[in-house]
């Protein structure tokens, strides 16, 4: 699925999952069961929004690989860019486990799997794993990280009122609101 520079798309899933894809975003579904519980999605440049909105069972898996990254989950809501072959993935709600993936061998690196929470990031980079570092780095959200189309409107504007019942989801508006709270105009 590729969209235009002004486009985006939405997937949705027989389980209630939904895959926001941004504008110029390409993604190849590489794994789909018939009810979503099984998927495999590979962003090859662009962003999407992922909300998984219930937990998936055992042998179920919800998976987003770039070409340096792999982020997998059970039941979350967290978005992933890819982008200059620098990938970012969003901890929105719950825990997404975020894996490097040698972009040479197309696998993941064992040893590197991490958690990336609600009001978290974690960053990985091609040319740092080509050259020896495998690590993932990870860091609170600032309000830098709200300045493209991508977060303004994808991640804040793709709320809806059942995500905002959820403490999670309401506990990332409020980290993120208070390590940005001398911007005023992000905070509005």
């Amino acid at each position: 699925i590729k969209t235009s520079v002004t486009g985006t798309a939405r997937l949705e899933y027989p389980n209630g999952t939904v895959t926001s894809i941004d504008a110029d975003t390409s993604i190849k579904i590489t794994a789909l069961d018939g009810t979503g519980n099984r998927s495999r999605l590979s962003l090859l440049g662009g962003s999407i929004l992922s909300k998984i909105e219930r937990i998936l069972g055992t042998g179920d898996y919800y998976e987003v690989e770039t070409e340096n990254v792999v982020a997998s989950v059970r039941g979350t809501i967290f978005g992933t860019e890819y982008r200059n072959r620098i990938s970012r993935v969003y901890g929105i709600e719950n825990t997404v486990k975020v894996k490097t993936r040698d972009p040479k061998l197309g696998k993941p690196v064992e040893g590197t799997e991490i958690d990336v929470k609600s009001g978290e990031k974690a960053s990985v980079n091609s040319t740092d794993i080509t050259a020896g570092i495998r690590s993932v780095q990870k860091e609170t959200l600032a309000a830098k990280d709200f300045q493209s189309s991508f977060t303004r409107e994808h991640v804040i504007g793709d709320f809806k009122k059942e995500d905002l019942k959820k403490d999670q989801v309401r506990g990332f508006i409020k980290k993120v609101r208070e390590h940005n709270e001398k911007d005023t105009k992000f905070i509005q």
